[in-house]
């Protein structure tokens, strides 16, 4: 087979599994709602495999204010302990309310 020139993953692999392994990577694969490559593509450059998620532009946002409004809070905590050199309970209750919601609008979109 021929490989394109302008194709950015030129090397392909061959290797073999039991049938007990190919049946449980088919599911993986399947489970995840990615390919084969891409399941080994993740195995071999994160160390785990990962859900491809799409998110809208306007859920995108919406995390990336989320995220945002986190770091803005955690650096005025942090400049405010720099000076006072002391910290407030209400400050990581504050935190954990962001981050809760952020983490509420993440596994919205990923398990819907």
């Amino acid at each position: 087979m021929a490989v394109s020139k302008n194709r950015n993953r030129n090397v392909g692999f061959h290797f073999f599994l039991s049938e007990q392994e190919a049946e449980i990577f088919e599911q993986k694969c399947k489970q995840l709602g990615i390919s084969k490559s891409e399941f080994i593509r993740n195995c071999i450059l994160y160390g785990s495999t990962v859900k491809k998620t799409m998110f809208s532009d306007e859920k995108a946002d919406r995390i990336i204010y989320e995220m945002n409004r986190i770091g803005n809070n955690i650096n005025q905590i942090a400049h405010f302990v720099n000076m006072e050199h002391t910290v407030a309970p209400d400050d990581f209750e504050r935190i954990r309310k962001l981050v809760d919601a952020l983490n509420e609008l993440l596994m919205d979109e990923v398990f819907g």
